[in-house]
């Protein structure tokens, strides 16, 4: 897990990487493609230089605005330190954010960008939320995007009877 020095240096960075993603976008849709091989090849391209990228600046975007929420709600102190897994790299111990104090790790959070728990991504929610379960952290939080994906972890975490606050995110 990283240090979060500030939650603006990461917006910075952040933004920066996404401004990037969409030079490259913008690098490969300069001409339209002839025919549908020319199209298939495009996106490929494409999907090759940017998609795993994608997916990961939206999720580190998705966390700033869990810590935004936390800090508005007054749960992390002046004095805690704050760590990330803003690529979704962590193992079965780190969650994508951690809110530490004093040694003690008083937030573990997880934050999906899925909008639809359906088929895998439900899935994935229910192992998420195990794994954040058995995560060291006074307070958990499981942040989502869609009112769908709220209703269903609610769901799930009544039913596992997880001590774990599902909070809906708005942009």
């Amino acid at each position: 897990m990283r240090l979060i020095r500030s939650p603006e240096v990461a917006s910075e960075e952040i933004l920066k990487n996404a401004k990037t993603i969409l030079s490259i976008l913008r690098k490969h849709t300069e001409s339209p493609p002839k025919d549908l091989k020319d199209a298939i090849v495009l996106l490929h391209h494409i999907r090759k230089d940017v998609y795993e990228d994608l997916n990961q600046q939206q999720h580190a975007y998705w966390v700033l605005k869990a810590i935004e929420w936390l800090q508005n709600e007054d749960l992390i102190p002046n004095t805690a330190q704050m760590y990330w897994n803003p690529n979704q790299t962590g193992d079965e111990t780190e969650p994508d954010l951690a809110v530490v104090e004093q040694g003690i790790r008083i937030i573990a959070a997880e934050v999906t960008t899925s909008v639809d728990p359906q088929g895998q991504i439900d899935r994935r929610m229910a192992l998420t939320l195990q794994k954040l379960e058995f995560m060291s952290g006074k307070q958990k939080y499981y942040f989502v995007q869609s009112k769908k994906m709220e209703a269903r972890a609610k769901t799930k975490i009544k039913r596992g009877d997880f001590d774990i606050k599902a909070v809906l995110l708005a942009d």
